[in-house]
C-alpha cells in the first residue's frame, strides 16, 4: 500500500513575526524539516535520515540559543516560559531522533515530526515568538537576534504562501 500524496511543509505568510531574523530562521526551520520529512517518506538510507535530523537539531538549538541571548540581554518578561517551551520541543525532537534510531520507524517519526513543526512549532510562533517581536521591536529598533546561517546541505526553495489568497505564487 503506497503512501497518500500530502502537501509540504509550508512555512505561511501567517506565521511571520515582523522581526526579519526570526522570521528567516523559522524559514529555514521549515525547510529542515521538509527535507527531513522528504526523507522519512522516500527510500532514504537511515544515515541519510539521521544526518537530515541531525540537522534540523543543530539549526533549531542554534536558533533557540539566539532568541534566548536576546532575551536575557533585554530582559525579556517572559523569558523562563520561552525557555520551558524550547526545552520541550528539543527534547521531543531529541525522542524522535532516538526512536528512528532505535526502531528505524520512518512512517511514525514522519508523523511525530509533522505534528512537531505543523501543530506545535507553529503554535509556538503564533503565541511566544509573536510576543517575544511585538516586545523586540518596542525596545528599540537596534534590538537583533543574531543570524545564523544555513548549515548542511543546500535545500530545494521554500514554498510560502498566502493563506487568504489560494491564488498567491510561491517564490
Amino acid at each position: 500500500m503506497s503512501e497518500p500524496s500530502r502537501k509540504p511543509l509550508e512555512f505561511d505568510v501567517g506565521l511571520l513575526t515582523g522581526t526579519r531574523e526570526i522570521d528567516d530562521q523559522h524559514r529555514q526551520i521549515f525547510r529542515f524539516a521538509e527535507v527531513l520529512l522528504t526523507s522519512l517518506r522516500g527510500s532514504a538510507e537511515p544515515a541519510v535520515v539521521q544526518a537530515a535530523i541531525d540537522r534540523l537539531l543543530e539549526y533549531t538549538d542554534a536558533h533557540f540559543s539566539a532568541e534566548e541571548e536576546e532575551m536575557k540581554r533585554l530582559s525579556y518578561p517572559r523569558r523562563a516560559q520561552h525557555h520551558d517551551a524550547h526545552v520541550l520541543f528539543r527534547r521531543e525532537l531529541d525522542i524522535l531522533r532516538k526512536d528512528f534510531t532505535a526502531s528505524r520507524n520512518a512512517r511514525s517519526a514522519g508523523i511525530r515530526l509533522e505534528f512537531l513543526i505543523v501543530d506545535w512549532f507553529a503554535g509556538h510562533i503564533h503565541h511566544l515568538d509573536r510576543d517575544l517581536a511585538t516586545f523586540l521591536q518596542g525596545q528599540r529598533a537596534g534590538s537583533r537576534i543574531r543570524d545564523i546561517p544555513p548549515t548542511g546541505a543546500p535545500v530545494r526553495p521554500l514554498t510560502e504562501r498566502d493563506p487568504s489568497n489560494p491564488k498567491a505564487r510561491p517564490h
